[in-house]
Order: structure tokens, then sequence, then C-alpha cells
């Protein structure tokens, strides 16, 4: 009968014509594999340590909120930041810097950015916003009332590459959004897709 892998005596017939150098040569082998199977483990383990640790190392994302109930608090934007003032995850600390209003790049790489918001209301008025890098607009968000009067929640995505140390903020060029405290929909988020240590 085998046990573990390794032919091993333990019938009590077969261990009684064996005898009882048998059964420590049994026993020794099957202490051989237990040593060795925990050798295994405890490098395995190891091995999942240092990927848990690298992964930390190469894992970048941001993901915040404009918790008050309007933006501006009073009439229309023009061109203004939009101070989103809430963390709900980031990585590393402070990569979001909630003082600016920015995200601060942390490494080079090709990033996906998200953000989502509606239009103040009522009445609803159109709105649009940019997504900068540095001064530099790159996409924009539109968002206009239907002719009954309605406008629901918009979205924009993107991936840029960025440098490590740019900014990447939510500009409102023209209009109002609108959030709520308990559950804002004003959303910005950003996620490291690739690192790339050369960039042109």
């Amino acid at each position: 009968m085998s046990c573990c892998g390794f032919q091993c005596c333990i019938g009590k017939g077969e261990a009684e014509r064996e005898g009882e150098n048998t059964g420590r040569h049994c026993q020794a082998r099957r202490d051989k594999f237990t040593g060795c199977l925990q050798k295994h483990i405890t490098r395995a383990s190891g091995r999942l340590r240092s990927m848990a640790r690298l992964g930390d190392k190469k894992a970048s994302y941001f993901s915040v909120v404009y918790s008050a109930s309007r933006f501006p608090t009073e009439g229309e934007a023009q061109l203004e930041l939009i101070p989103f003032d809430k963390v709900l995850s980031q990585f590393p600390k402070n990569v979001y810097d909630t003082s600016r209003g920015v995200f601060i790049c942390p490494k080079n790489g090709a990033y996906m950015f998200n953000f989502s918001m509606r239009p103040d209301a009522p009445p609803i008025q159109s709105f649009s916003v940019q997504l900068m890098k540095e001064e530099e607009a790159q996409v924009s968000l539109y968002a206009n009332p239907t002719p009954d009067g309605h406008a629901g929640q918009s979205s924009q995505s993107c991936i840029l590459n960025v440098r490590q140390g740019e900014k990447v903020w939510l500009r409102l060029v023209h209009g109002a959004i609108r959030s709520d405290m308990r559950a804002p929909s004003a959303t910005f988020s950003g996620t490291l897709l690739r690192h790339i240590k050369n960039m042109e």
C-alpha cells in the first residue's frame, strides 16, 4: 500500500512479516517526505509574499468624490478646478492631493481615468468638464438637458501616458454640477495600467 507517494508497510500482517527494521525504514521515509513538503510550503509562502510586495510597488490608484451638494456653490463656473474633497481609496498615500484637487503622478506609466457627474437642477442647465494634464485639456464631457427638461448622469474615460510629478485634474468649463453629501454622484478615479520606465 502506498502512503503520500511512498511504499509503506502499514498493514498489520505485512508489518509483522517485515519486522521492526522495515517499520523504522517506513517511518524514516515518511519523516523525510514531511520535511521536504514543509520546505516546499515555506518556499511557496516566501514567493507569494515577494509577489505581494512587488504588486504593491507597481500599484497606483485613487478614487475621490465631491461631497458637497453643488459646485460652484452659487452661479455658474468659468474654467474652475473641481475640488474633489473626499478620498474613497488611494495608493500610495497622498497620491491625490485634496488640498489642491489634483492627482500627482507617482511614476511614469499609462493610466486610465474615469469621471462621472450630473448637472445642477432645477432648472437643468448644460455643463462641460475637461480632464486636464497640467494645463492642457485631454478629453471633454458635455451634458445637455433633453427637450422635456431631463438630464441624467454623464461619464467619460480615457487612457493617458503620464510622467512622474505631472498633475491631472478636472476643470468645469461652464455650468454647475450636483452631488450629494450622503451618496456623492460626482466622482473621479484613476488607475495605473502599465508602468513605463522610460517615456519619450
